[in-house]
């Protein structure tokens, strides 16, 4: 679609954006704020604190416009605005002819089990309808109805994701389950867009920091801001009292503990999946989820209601849960008869650290627990000594190891992690394949070893660049086999 001046105005005035329009006539056919990435008839968004006017300067001859918070007075057409990063998604919601009022958006927030959510919804839509016929978008990859690419951000920027929605449109998809981040409701990536449902998954002391949220009390009200673009919004109930009186009386909650919309009981797990019934409405439903862990069935709770308010049958519910599986999520591997094991997990928080380590002490009772992890660069500092130091309670063993580490040294990061590893040994290295080989080569005894951090991810991001990355999962099946071929009795 293409946007001319009386358009732009009408959309941006609507909004109460604009500030000031140009006086002349511009036609826009594609919008950027790349300045290598620029289309026909491009529209330019200066967005970003260390922009700079020479930037602009060195590609104005290519542009048609250019949308602003700042006059930078170039010979261009400039459209002022109040807000350049909400004008930039709904001028992309309109030149992609609002693709996404013809879908079934579900969204997804919380600081731990995106992901996981997102796969269990899938993997229930599957079963009632056909694989492939549900777009997804999120932390691991995105699939637009016809493709899949890995993902570049948890949720793309809002023309990309204007773009995928118009791609899955095309397709002749409907239902789209997609990944929300608090940066990205912090930074209106999903200002205009409304979903049918918003899931509030949990919420824990993560993501504080000068690069991403500064307080606590930041993040909670990104994360909050979901329900302003959600018809029907789903939370679990232990987060109600962040809610309004009035906001509490119009969400479905779901739990593991007290009372609320959708509850689960009667649980047995083990390492291959968890039996519990489902209360909701008054009626029971056996559920046998395939992927292990307490923490998957209280977030599995918020797809079901989901899923039981889009009135899919219970039997494709069932199915579709009892044959999914996430990738780079609680991926175990097993020689009994060697007593070793070892889970890979995308694990990253001390909240999900915490519950992961619990989980093999509860499932892998006498085993010793060795703990192969490390802390990205540039952002997230805290997440360091919090990490540390839930591997100094659970683990018997830590080896530190890269985590794309960006900017920074590996060894200061290491050493920021092992300022709170107060009573357990531990290993730094400066790469990460290096370190899991160790942790299998040093086994004595029982032992489970925990690769954590990374899931199925198969690159490290260092100064700048990306780097291949065989990925834990082959580089644990590789060392366990190393390991049994030693013949060792234990």
């Amino acid at each position: 679609m293409q946007l001319n001046t009386n358009l732009i105005i009408n959309i941006l005035s609507k909004h109460g954006l604009l500030i000031k329009a140009p006086q002349v006539e511009i036609q826009v056919e594609s919008i950027s704020f790349h300045s290598k990435k620029l289309g026909h008839n491009c529209l330019f968004v200066c967005k970003g604190n260390n922009f700079k006017k020479e930037y602009l300067e060195a590609i104005h001859h290519q542009l048609s416009a250019y949308i602003s918070e700042v006059d930078y007075e170039v010979d261009l057409p400039l459209i002022l605005v109040k807000d350049v990063l909400k004008a930039m998604a709904l001028l992309a919601d309109a030149l992609y002819d609002h693709p996404s009022q013809d879908l079934n958006l579900i969204g997804i927030t919380g600081t731990k089990g995106k992901t996981s959510s997102l796969y269990f919804l899938k993997s229930i839509l599957d079963a009632h309808s056909k694989k492939g016929d549900t777009a997804y978008l999120g932390s691991v990859e995105i699939y637009n109805g016809d493709h899949i690419v890995p993902s570049l951000l948890t949720t793309p920027e809002s023309l990309t994701l204007q773009q995928i929605f118009r791609d899955v449109k095309e397709n002749g998809k409907e239902n789209v389950i997609m990944e929300v981040s608090s940066q990205a409701l912090k930074y209106d990536r999903v200002y205009g867009i409304e979903y049918h449902y918003g899931i509030f998954l949990n919420i824990s002391n993560d993501h504080i920091s000068d690069v991403e949220h500064p307080t606590f009390q930041d993040y909670i009200e990104s994360k909050l801001k979901l329900f302003d673009h959600s018809k029907v919004c789903i939370m679990n109930a232990d987060l109600v009292d962040y809610l309004s009186d009035e906001q509490k009386k119009q969400v479905y909650t779901f739990s593991l503990t007290q009372e609320a919309t959708i509850r689960a009981a009667d649980i047995e797990m083990d390492t291959h999946g968890s039996h519990f019934n489902i209360l909701y409405k008054g009626e029971k439903y056996p559920i046998y989820l395939s992927v292990p862990g307490l923490f998957n069935i209280e977030n599995v709770l918020s797809v079901i209601l989901v899923a039981l308010d889009m009135n899919i049958p219970v039997e494709a519910i069932q199915y579709g849960l009892a044959h999914t599986s996430v990738p780079g999520r609680m991926k175990q591997f097993n020689d009994e008869h060697h007593h070793v094991a070892s889970i890979v997990d995308y694990a990253h928080n001390d909240a999900s650290f915490t519950q992961i380590f619990k989980y093999a002490q509860q499932f892998y009772p006498n085993y010793h627990i060795k703990a192969v992890f490390g802390c990205p660069g540039d952002k997230a500092f805290n997440r360091r000594h919090e990490l540390g130091q839930a591997a100094n309670c659970f683990a018997d063993e830590i080896y530190l190891v890269p985590d794309d580490s960006g900017h920074e040294d590996i060894e200061q990061i290491n050493q920021q992690i092992a300022e709170v590893i107060t009573d357990k040994p531990y290993y730094s290295f400066d790469d990460r394949e290096a370190g899991i080989q160790k942790a299998f080569m040093d086994i004595k005894e029982p032992t489970i070893v925990m690769v954590l951090g990374k899931g199925n991810e198969t690159t490290q991001k260092i100064n700048g660049t990306t780097v291949p990355y065989d990925g834990d999962e082959e580089v644990v099946k590789a060392s366990m086999r190393q390991f049994v071929s030693k013949q060792v009795s234990l």
